[in-house]
């Protein structure tokens, strides 16, 4: 008598249902999917200006701008699509992106943003290879909360001697 907790995408849940249906006393599940996000103002247009390549774009509003990108024939590095993994965070040098998990809004430039679950509000420009720090000459790889947590203690030196001062 065996209990099977699962959690994963829908047709990763199906399966494994189908193979524990008799074999399991007691099977629990726990499915996720991407969100869909339906543009908020699709008839408004906004220019994507991609640095690396130079390249400027005109996408709807609203988008989440991993599907506006998509929808131009480009295809940046994705992964979960939910705003969790990061693979497709990317930095911003100019402009002003919504979350669309909690609704708020960024104006630095300096940065980093998933670009699954984030839409342009207004104009702007993608930076896409602010998130790269080398250490020596190498190249570290860091996810988009590790990288603002760098770039936040950059721009405010002497903030880890205060938690420290206060820690003691």
């Amino acid at each position: 008598e065996r209990a099977v907790f699962v959690c994963g995408p829908t047709g990763f849940m199906k399966a494994v249902a189908a193979i524990c249906e008799e074999k399991a006393a007691a099977f629990h599940a726990e499915a996720f999917t991407p969100p869909v996000f339906v543009p908020t103002d699709a008839a408004a247009m906004v220019t994507l200006t991609l640095s690396k390549s130079r390249r400027e774009i005109t996408v709807p509003g609203g988008m989440p701008l991993l599907d506006a990108l998509e929808a131009q024939g480009i295809k940046p590095r994705s992964g979960c699509r939910m705003g969790i993994c990061n693979t497709c965070a990317c930095g911003k040098s100019g402009g002003v992106t919504r979350n669309l998990l909690d609704n708020s809004v960024s104006v630095d430039d300096t940065a980093s943003l998933r670009i699954c679950v984030s839409v342009a509000v207004g104009d702007l420009t993608l930076d896409e290879d602010s998130h790269e720090v080398h250490r020596a000459g190498e190249e570290i790889s860091l996810t988009a909360t590790e990288f603002d947590l760098l770039a936040y203690l950059m721009r405010h030196p002497g903030v880890i001697d205060e938690l420290a001062g206060e820690a003691l």
